[in-house]
């Protein structure tokens, strides 16, 4: 297929269309926005991963029942969504962290990315501390549960040694 640039090669190949590494879409054409850094869509992927619940001081113990995550990245956004569900967790100490993502989230002036917490089985959570949102740092691969009011992070300690579930979502950049 004809290009600009002799180096840089587009293939059609069973269908599909394959850009070479370090290429891609350019819509620079349009001309949009004056504080834009990039017009190049050079990235796109999906995929599943295990999650992991960690707490920042200790690890505890957790006996999953059932686990798993799927993400989609395009360019520099990923969006996440996760799905848990455990039989025991006991020990650990620090903010219940669920980690395990397969990119390091971008740094913007040290914010934070903020998600939702979809679903939660309440009963075995201590009474207000049912999480709500989840917040995953700049330059982190997991995320911190909050309760609704953001007003502290859910600590491991804060859930019993139950079962419990939970389907959370996220998107960040990691730019």
């Amino acid at each position: 297929i004809g290009t600009a640039s002799p180096g840089a090669k587009m293939h059609v190949s069973a269908g599909n269309v394959k850009v070479d590494s370090g290429y891609g879409i350019d819509f620079s054409a349009t001309n949009d926005g004056t504080t834009m850094s990039s017009e190049l869509l050079n990235d796109y992927e999906e995929g599943s991963f295990d999650p992991v619940i960690l707490g920042t001081s200790s690890n505890p113990t957790v006996s999953y029942t059932a686990r798993g995550a799927k993400y989609v990245k395009v360019g520099s956004t990923v969006h996440v969504t996760v799905r848990l569900y455990w039989g025991s967790i006991s020990s650990g100490s620090g903010d219940m962290q669920i980690a395990g993502f397969p990119f390091t989230s971008g740094a913007i002036n040290g914010n934070w990315w903020t998600g939702a917490v979809g679903y939660t089985a309440a009963s075995h959570w201590d009474s207000g501390k049912q999480p709500q949102k989840c917040m995953l740092a700049a330059s982190d691969t997991g995320m911190k549960l909050w309760v609704a009011d953001g007003s502290y992070a859910v600590a491991v300690g804060d859930h019993d040694d139950g079962s419990g579930e939970l389907y959370l979502q996220i998107t960040y950049h990691t730019f």
